[in-house]
Parts: structure tokens; sequence; C-alpha cells
């Protein structure tokens, strides 16, 4: 762990924008929703009430299916979302005509950026609407990740200068709708009262070491404030809620992997915003630095009491707090170094194109073996010519070069030989065997070799290798948590299951009458049967359900879905049925001899 105070992100976290007709200067007209695009709206909202689920529409937003809500929430009749985007519409008589109301997730604003998550619902309304609009920023949560940093010793009340006359301190994290949305007075209330009762019970997050008092959350301010602030920790936010598409932003700015990391949001809403005449979303974004100097110098200010004054208001500023104050006065956020850039290329790579990395590496290491073998037999060579025709003629310097070149042509094609050999012997090798020798291989190179391969290979911008990977782990996180809970659950079917049902051992060691005793395959087995049994009574395919998921997340467009099922249907094959079949009546017979 590190005791360097070092920012290692900073950048908006949760944006929402409204969208309002406007004419061709940018200036609301007043318009509301038209009546086909309400009648559309309308026919997939109604689909959805009958499927009693969410349902996929033909509009897209960032390459992402746009799912409808069988509900509407507040003054917003329709509910269009992806995993990554919120598209709240209404009829626009209301709000000062909004129309629609767009909620960006900290996800995409990390990878994609503010001012590309604006354009791409932009290109959804203008294909849907066929008309111009004005961007009104309604909320903007601005923050600063932190290492080097313990809020976790603080006394709020002593150690802040602030405006803000509620503060107060938990020993839990956030919960995920603090972070993440709008809250109503509603839903204010109810998060006060699980507050009230975590306090009430003692309630702290495992994740929370201190030897003193467990701090892990400071509020300054409420949720129904113009402006507040949460000071938390946020290493153990993302591990308590899975977020680990977050490690690699902080590895890119220097995060050691191990170092606490604490988090400094304020969260600015829309009467805050009009009270600077802040109104448009990219005037909005053009003026990050200005909110953030306001708020971090004179809203909220964390005060060093080494020399104690009279006046507490002339405390000068603690060295952690003039950092975290300079966050946003950086010019580019994903600067980081070379050394740590490449260290993540070389993750990427590895991991999506592991055979390739093979080959080239291979290629790189023999090509230089085999130019370093030349280089060694020149020597021999002119020596070999020089014997051969004496003295010095044209000649002897056709004859150098006719063998060198031979001797050339036939080690690069034992080099490509080789090389093919490699590559074709892996082919079939299991994907983490793959990764794994790849990362070796890498190793063998020298800095130079190493960036040549990541020139042929990974040539993007940082800024897309970043986002990629932040999606990656997003959906291994997200993997994991489901492997975790389906294993769960079926060893808690398994339990219940009667033992009449138990498929036979697999193992060479036959079922004995009256065993209980059950192997992760032959649960497994049982649990295939059950599965199918289920949809089959549901009506619902396997094959569909999932890729319904993948649609869910971003993997396969509804576009993509359709041409799936007209190419290869939605359902295992009649003969692979037959297979699965002949195979279940092995294993009961199996289990009435073995019994």
């Amino acid at each position: 762990m590190t005791d360097e105070q070092k920012i290692v992100h900073f950048g908006p976290d949760t944006f929402l924008v409204n969208w309002k007709f406007a004419n061709e200067h940018d200036i609301p007209t007043g318009a509301t929703l038209p009546d086909h695009v309400i009648e559309l709206l309308e026919a997939y909202q109604n689909e959805a009430k009958k499927a009693h689920e969410p349902v996929q529409t033909d509009l897209e937003c960032d390459g992402r299916t746009l799912y409808m809500r069988s509900h509407g929430s507040g003054t917003f009749s329709w509910l269009l979302y992806t995993d990554e985007i919120t598209l709240d519409l209404g009829y626009g008589t209301l709000q000062g005509h909004v129309f629609c109301q767009a909620r960006f997730s900290s996800i995409l604003l990390n990878k994609i950026g503010p001012e590309a998550c604006i354009l791409a619902v932009e290109e959804v309304l203008a294909g849907l609407l066929g008309a111009t609009f004005h961007q009104q920023a309604s909320e903007i949560h601005l923050c600063a990740d932190v290492v080097g940093v313990d809020f976790s010793q603080v006394d709020p009340h002593h150690d802040f200068v602030s405006r803000v006359v509620r503060i107060r301190e938990r020993p839990t994290v956030p919960e995920e709708n603090e972070l993440t949305e709008s809250l109503s007075p509603g839903e204010i209330e109810k998060l006060e009262t699980l507050l009230q009762h975590q306090r009430e019970e003692g309630i702290v997050d495992p994740l929370i070491t201190s030897n003193h008092r467990k701090i892990a959350t400071i509020d300054f301010g409420s949720h129904g404030s113009q402006i507040s602030c949460q000071i938390y920790n946020k290493l153990a936010e993302v591990k308590k809620r899975k977020k680990d598409w977050y490690f690699p932003i902080w590895i890119a700015k220097g995060w050691d992997e191990k170092s606490v990391v604490w988090r400094v949001e304020f969260r600015f809403k829309r009467k805050f915003l009009q009270r600077f005449d802040l109104n448009g979303a990219y005037e909005v974004i053009e003026q990050f630095h200005l909110m953030w100097k306001y708020a971090t110098e004179h809203w909220l200010r964390y005060v060093d009491h080494s020399q104690p004054l009279t006046n507490v208001s002339r405390y000068p500023t603690h060295a952690a707090w003039a950092l975290i104050q300079s966050a946003y006065s950086a010019d580019d956020q994903l600067v980081c170094d070379e050394q740590t850039e490449q260290a993540l290329r070389v993750e990427m790579v590895t991991h999506d194109k592991p055979l390739y990395v093979i080959e080239q590496a291979q290629s790189i290491l023999l090509h230089d073996a085999l130019w370093n073998e030349v280089d060694g037999m020149q020597h021999e060579i002119y020596a070999l010519a020089a014997a051969l025709l004496a003295p010095a003629t044209f000649s002897r310097w056709v004859l150098v070069f006719i063998l060198l070149s031979s001797i050339e042509k036939m080690l690069s094609r034992k080099m490509s030989d080789d090389g093919h050999a490699i590559t074709a012997s892996m082919q079939n090798q299991p994907i983490e065997l793959l990764r794994e020798f790849a990362s070796d291989q890498i190793t063998l190179l020298s800095d130079v070799q190493r960036g040549e391969l990541l020139d042929h290979l990974c040539p993007e911008p940082f800024r897309e290798v970043r986002s990629e990977l932040i999606e990656r782990q997003k959906r291994t996180a997200k993997q994991k948590a489901c492997v975790a809970a389906a294993l769960g659950n079926l060893r808690t079917a398994v339990a219940l299951m009667p033992l009449d049902e138990l498929p036979g051992h697999l193992a060479h060691t036959c079922r004995v009458p009256g065993r209980t005793y059950v192997d992760l395959l032959s649960s497994m087995l049982w649990f295939v049967g059950k599965a199918y049994t289920y949809d089959k009574e549901k009506g619902r395919v396997f094959v569909e359900e999932v890729n319904k998921k993948r649609l869910a997340f971003g993997m396969l467009t509804a576009a993509e879905y359709e041409r799936e099922k007209r190419l290869y249907g939605v359902d295992i094959a009649a003969d692979d049925w037959s297979v699965i079949d002949r195979e279940l009546d092995a294993l009961r017979l199996k289990s009435v001899i073995s019994a």
C-alpha cells in the first residue's frame, strides 16, 4: 500500500439531461411529442404490459437495443432503457416542455465521455422525431477518487469548513440508488428510514476496517439540497457492488491495486445550475472545472488544525484537500505513464487475441534470431568468398550476395514453418491455456519488441483501450456473481431433490443401494432435465432466452438477433435432443442396475 497522495480518477459520475424541442437557434419552442411517436411508444408499452416484463424495441442507442418497461414514472409516461442509458419520455406538456430526460450511467460516462453520451441520445431522438433539440443539464455528479488520504479518522464537524448545516457520518457505504438516481421526496424518505435502521442496529459494512471509529461515508447536505457532497470509501463500495470495472480506470492513473480509494463526490441539481445561469448541457460540461472550484474552495473545505486560530474560516486548507481541489485543473484525465499504458494494452491483447499474440511473439523472436545468425555468418562467408575468388573482384561480391541471400531465404522459410507449426499446435488448446502462454511469450520480448507487437495488435487510442477494458471487467464481474448465485440455487435445488431422481454415479464406482451422495456432474444432468421441462411448460426456448439476455447486455442487437433466428433457429436440433435423451436413458438404466 502507498502513502503517496494521488488522484486516480476524476470526472462526471452521473449526468441527467433534459430534452426540449427547439428551433435552429437552439431556443425551445414549447412543442410536444407528435401523435405518431406517441402511438409507437404506446404500442411498445402495451406489448410490455401483456408480457408482464420489459420488451425489446426496434430502437437502438449507442449500438444497444432499447427496451420498453410496462409502466411510466411521475410525469414521464414511457421508460426506455439499456443497461447503460435510460430515456424517460413524456408528452412534453409539463416541466418546461421537457419531453425526454436521459440518464447516463457511470460506466458509460467513463467509457465514452459526456459529450458522446449526448450525441448517442440525439441520434436516437433525431431518427425517431426528425427534429432539432435543446439539451438542458438537469443534474450532474462530479467526483474525484484519491489514494493516500484516510477520511475514516476525521471529525466531520470539526475538520471541515462548510456552508452546509447538516453533516453526518455513517459506517456503511452509500446505497446504490443514492449514487445513480435523482431521488424523489418519497425515495428520500425511504432512504432516511433505512439509514436510521442501520444506525439503531449498529450495522457496519464488513469491508470497512479501522482500529478506531468506523466511518465509511460522510454526508454534507441532504439528497434534496441544491448542492450536496458525499465522501466515502469507494474501494469498499466497488467490492460490495461488484464494480470491478473501476480497477482499470484506477490502474491507468497509478493505483497499486491495494491502497484504499476514497471518493469525494459533489451533486449539483437543476436549481443550483439555475442560480449560476448554467443551462445547456454542453455549456455545463465546459464549466466542470469552475463548478468543482466553487464546491471545493467555497462550499466545502477540509482544513489543517496544526496552527490553532480563533477564526475557523481562516484555517489553512489541508494538503490532501488542496490535491482534491486541483483535480479538474488537469488537462487530460486519460494521461498515464507509458509503462502502465503498455501493461493495460498487454492485458487486453493477451485476453482477446492470445493466439495472435503467440504467433506474433514467435515471429518477432525468430526474426531477430534469424538476423543474428545471418550476421554471425557474414565474416565466414566473406572469408570463404575471398579464398575461392582471389584477388577481390566484382564476382566475389556477387558470390557473397548470393550466399547471404540463399541462407536468409532458407532461415526465413524455417522461421515461417516453425511459426505456423506453433500456431497449428495451439489452435485447439483451452482459451485459458492460450492466454497464459501468450503472457509468457510477451515476457520474453524486449521493450522494443513488445512495443512493435502492440503497435500491430493494439493500435487503437488509449481511450478506446480503456473503454474496452472497463466493459470486459463489468461483464466478468457480472458473470462471476451470476455463477455464484446459480451454484447456490443449484445446491439448494439438489438438496430438495427426491433421491429416487438422482442420476447414476458417472465415475467408476457404481451407485450402491441407498446412496445419498450427489456429485456435481450428476446434479447438473438432473438439472438439465428439470430446466428443459420448465422451459417447455412455460413455452420458452433456452437459446432464445439466452439471446434475449445478450440483447439486454448489449452483446447483440435486435437486427442481429432476428438474423440469428432466421439462419440457425432458436432451439437445439432434433438430432441433438435425441442424443441427449439416449444418454439420459442410459444413466437411468445404470442407476437401476447399480441399485
